[in-house]
């Protein structure tokens, strides 16, 4: 089944590759654009062809998309996300109304008032849309290409008599200066290893001294003796400058052996103090607050009507509609907004609503089970057509939205994989769905936690064109309705302690990785178990939905939609190590790139990783130079005691050393990760 978004490759009779940009809902006929034509011509072609040439083999579906452009918001300067917002300021309205923006004539019209409308020629509006739809169709495709421009990191070659790079500071006095060419850095790589096999310990400056003294020093031959002599070079403008020499023993990576094995000694005692105040405010933003239950309503959605087989051509989820006026539309766009209410409900993956609820039951560390660490939030993630539970979290400490948004990414997840790695082996048909909506529902509460994230340009619309409102109306108790609508909790959290002061007799039995378990069996149960009306069970709507009219559902790689959602936060770059959360970890682009052999010599800097909170076994270092790439970062062997713990156990973890429970033995964790990792 074709997708939107897929790309299609056809390798004769001349490769190119074209992306489905809209799929008819009755399945007929698509639009696919070339993504390497230099014009905005769309094609309208029958889907049936599109099938044929897939069955026949004339054509494939890439299983990567190259030129999705995932980015980290953090990365982005601020002329990058001004250029971006008035890009997409001009083409929102136009790209909204599908199929319409497809029809030549009907472009034609559209575009012309747009430019009278923005002030703006044709040809950038035309090239505004190439864009957009070359790149995956979100607002992300429409950043500028900045990044090509410069010949970034390619050694630039020097003429005779030309001065590369900036003029010096002191150029007056000290003259142009002089290029590092190859014969010069060839005396840079000679220096630097004589230098290191004659030293116990390795100093740039001590080199960059010794160098000057031996390499460019003025000889004569003492008339007296004839003996050559040489004296220190007296004309500045004649030597390179200590920068010079940073700079390409950074960038030559043929140092001498010595140059990383001679250092001597263990990091200044300056360092790990250094890397325990840049953890600090990560942690105890993690901290715990027990008891802490988040109020919110849910969007009203009807539940689904009970009628024919889902095989007949009658959809069995009629019912599932959505009121567009019990909404607040974060767009304010009239047209986008009119096109996004029209495809709500009527298809699996339109809208999924996100709720949260806090599970009545104290946990246990799974570093110490003496140790509560308070009380989880469930977050769950529903598909407003067929009501399938596409996505959850369990999260410790206080409701708040980088949590909810794991919850979010597990809808991208390989659901066969996430399950047994808690214990559960599923068929894949037990729970589909790796699918991204095109509007996200979120409770009044949950979205005020959002803060810069909601609107526009947050992740979320950015990266993957995934618009966020928020939902105001619903039941008045959604908290009771909720659980016993999915069962996720026993009647006695629902009613026990806080109902009748008594206390959950699961408190202080279970930790995290135990009550996801129970919480993934009841949400396996709820969406293939049939309604107590004889309404169809929500797995056998998606089905159905999917088969009739799943041609818009939207796919990401799965790494890229978790990596991108998770919170940020600066990690330091240490001579052991990169420090977060009180933690060590390590990197192969950091051993690679000597970061280590750096920080030990120069001092520690900052860099940004993303992590999830329930699991700090892996980190990802964001790349400035490759906004989709992340780095994974594991934890070292210093940091063994920290294997499987949540940031939260791990702020409990001095308490659990402390009383003497052996906070790393096999006995007192689960077996079960919180969550997984990608290998980098």
């Amino acid at each position: 089944m074709l997708l939107r978004n897929d790309l299609l490759h056809y390798p004769q009779p001349s490769a190119r590759t074209v992306r489905v940009l809209w799929i008819d809902p009755g399945q007929r006929h698509a639009y696919v654009y070339d993504v390497c034509a230099r014009t905005a011509d769309v094609v309208l072609v029958q889907l049936p062809d599109l099938l044929d040439d897939l069955r026949a083999g004339r054509a494939s579906v890439l299983p990567a998309d190259p030129y999705l452009m995932v980015v980290s918001q953090e990365l982005l300067p601020p002329k990058y996300l001004q250029l971006r917002a008035r890009a997409w300021q001009i083409i929102a309205a136009l790209v909204a109304q599908e199929p319409d923006i497809y029809d030549p004539r009907q472009r034609g019209q559209m575009i012309a008032r747009a430019t009278a409308e923005h002030q703006v020629s044709h040809p950038t509006v035309y090239r505004y849309l190439r864009r957009y739809w070359q790149r995956g169709q979100t607002p992300n495709a429409l950043l500028p290409d900045y990044c090509n421009s410069g010949g970034k990191g390619k050694v630039r070659q020097s003429s005779e008599g030309v001065k590369r790079g900036r003029p010096r500071k002191n150029g007056a006095d000290a003259g142009p200066g002089v290029n590092a060419d190859e014969e010069v850095r060839r005396v840079f790589r000679v220096a630097i290893a004589r230098y290191a096999a004659g030293h116990r310990k390795f100093s740039r400056l001590g080199a960059y001294r010794q160098m000057l003294d031996e390499f460019f020093a003025e000889r004569h031959i003492d008339p007296a003796s004839g003996r050559v002599q040489a004296a220190p070079q007296r004309s500045a403008a004649m030597l390179p400058t200590f920068g010079q020499f940073n700079y390409w023993l950074d960038h030559d990576h043929d140092h001498p052996p010595e140059v990383a094995r001679r250092h001597g000694g263990a990091a200044p005692p300056t360092m790990a103090a250094a890397g325990q105040r840049h953890a600090g405010p990560a942690a105890s933003a993690l901290a715990v607050a027990a008891g802490a239950a988040a109020r919110a309503q849910v969007y009203p959605v009807a539940g689904a009507q009970a009628g024919p087989a889902p095989g007949a051509q009658v959809d069995p989820a009629a019912g599932t509609q959505v009121d567009p006026a019990a909404g607040t539309e974060a767009d304010p766009a009239a047209g986008v907004a009119r096109a996004a209410w029209r495809s709500i409900g009527d298809r699996p993956g339109a809208s999924y609503r996100l709720d949260v609820v806090c599970a009545d039951v104290q946990l246990v560390s799974r570093a110490d089970r003496a140790q509560a660490i308070g009380r989880p939030h469930l977050y769950v993630v529903q598909d407003t057509y067929s009501g399938l539970v596409t996505g959850i979290h369990v999260g410790l400490g206080p409701a708040d939205w980088p949590q909810a948004m794991l919850a979010l990414a597990g809808c991208c997840i390989d659901k066969q994989r996430y399950c047994q790695q808690f214990g559960r082996r599923i068929e894949a048909a037990q729970w589909p769905g790796r699918h991204l909506p095109d509007i996200l529902f979120a409770a009044a509460p949950i979205a005020g936690l959002a803060g810069a994230e909601w609107g526009d340009f947050g992740t979320l619309h950015t990266n993957f064109n995934l618009r966020c409102v928020t939902a105001d109306h619903g039941p008045g108790n959604w908290q009771q309705v909720l659980a016993r609508r999915f069962r996720l909790l026993a009647p006695e959290l629902v009613q026990g302690a806080h109902a009748a002061g008594k206390p959950c007799r699961l408190d202080g039995v279970l930790d995290v990785a135990q009550l996801t378990r129970i919480v993934i069996d009841c949400i396996l149960y709820y969406n293939n178990c049939q309604g107590s009306d004889g309404s169809p069970a929500p797995a056998v709507l998606w089905h159905w939905g999917t088969q009739h009219r799943g041609g818009a559902l939207k796919t990401y790689p799965e790494h890229l939609v978790r990596c991108s959602l998770m919170p940020v936060a600066p990690a330091l770059v240490g001579s052991d190590g990169l420090h977060f959360a009180g933690s060590i970890y390590t990197c192969a682009r950091a051993v690679q790139e000597r970061w280590y052999d750096r920080a030990r010599q120069r001092g520690g800097w900052q860099v940004k990783v993303a992590y999830d909170p329930s699991s700090l076994d892996t980190i990802y270092l964001l790349d400035t130079a490759a906004p989709r790439q992340f780095h994974a970062c594991h934890l070292a062997d210093a940091s063994g005691v920290r294997h499987h713990l949540s940031a939260v156990e791990m702020a409990y973890l001095p308490a659990a050393v402390a009383v003497g429970e052996p906070a790393a033995s096999a006995g007192t964790r689960s077996n079960a990760r919180a969550q997984f990792s990608f290998a980098g």
